[in-house]
């Protein structure tokens, strides 16, 4: 038997403001994404990764807590917890990363490792959502055409294969703070691309190049999450140990220069 807010929680809820570290997270970079929760199950479908497992309240405490213990995904057996509001359809959650310490209150602060969430109930979707799971999104796109700009067995793709380490990224025109970009890593194998922070999965994508264009283009196609099928156009630079991309919004216009500005969308990384 499930108590109060237990109920009061049941079916879909879409994230609408998303703040990490201190800093706020551009919509594009969360939109459409989900929980939902089912008796004391959770699935997420957010930035890019599917994640599931248990929940657990705790209403007796100064602050409502939430324990999210992960059986499904890439944190399969580590736990977040936080602490979470309730108003009606409106629900606010502060979260520590996986393996991170519960947040006091509903804010972030530079390495903190943890993000705010505001979400609202999305009754539309009604209770039964069923979400599809990695291995069947792979499959449902393992036919989708790459763009002919591009190609996955384009000569570059061996110098941009292996796990990099980020040294540098912005967005917006804003710097990412030092302890976020610290924990990037981004690992290509084959024409899949797998980017993480602080151990979080960040992004599944198919990677295609085209070293011949000027500036050299990178496409993914997206494999998880709410924009999976879609495509994310960019521009890169990769000498030896050292490659710089970016990116616009999915769906944007390619960039044509290694700049972002406020309002564009644009991210900006640098890897070693």
């Amino acid at each position: 038997m499930i108590g109060a807010d237990e109920e009061a929680l049941q079916g879909a809820w879409t994230i609408i403001s998303l703040e990490f570290e201190g800093r706020t997270v551009g919509e594009g970079a969360f939109s459409g994404s989900q929980i939902v929760m089912e008796e004391d199950r959770f699935t997420t479908v957010s930035m890019g990764a599917n994640y599931g497992g248990v929940f657990e309240l705790n209403t007796a405490a100064a602050r409502n807590t939430i324990d999210m213990t992960f059986t499904t995904g890439p944190h399969a057996g580590m736990a977040s917890l936080g602490i979470y509001e309730l108003d009606g359809d409106a629900l606010k959650i502060c979260l520590g990363l996986a393996g991170r310490d519960r947040p006091k209150e509903f804010k972030t602060s530079p390495g903190s490792g943890h993000a705010l969430e505001t979400l609202l109930r999305d009754r539309e979707a009604g209770r039964n959502i069923e979400l599809a799971a990695p291995a069947m999104v792979e499959n449902a796109l393992s036919g989708l055409a790459v763009p002919s700009t591009t190609s996955q067995t384009d000569p570059d793709m061996a110098a941009i294969h292996g796990e990099w380490a980020m040294t540098l990224g912005e967005m917006d025109g804003h710097a990412a703070d030092e302890a976020f970009v610290s924990s990037g890593k981004r690992i290509v194998k084959g024409s899949e691309l797998t980017v993480s922070f602080g151990g979080q999965a960040f992004l599944k994508a198919t990677v295609a190049l085209d070293s011949a264009s000027h500036p050299k283009a990178i496409d993914y196609t997206l494999l998880m999450g709410p924009n999976r099928g879609k495509q994310q156009f960019g521009i890169y630079e990769v000498d030896g140990e050292s490659l710089r991309i970016c990116f616009g919004l999915v769906g944007a216009a390619r960039p044509t220069e290694f700049t972002t500005q406020p309002g564009d969308g644009r991210t900006l990384s640098a890897w070693k």
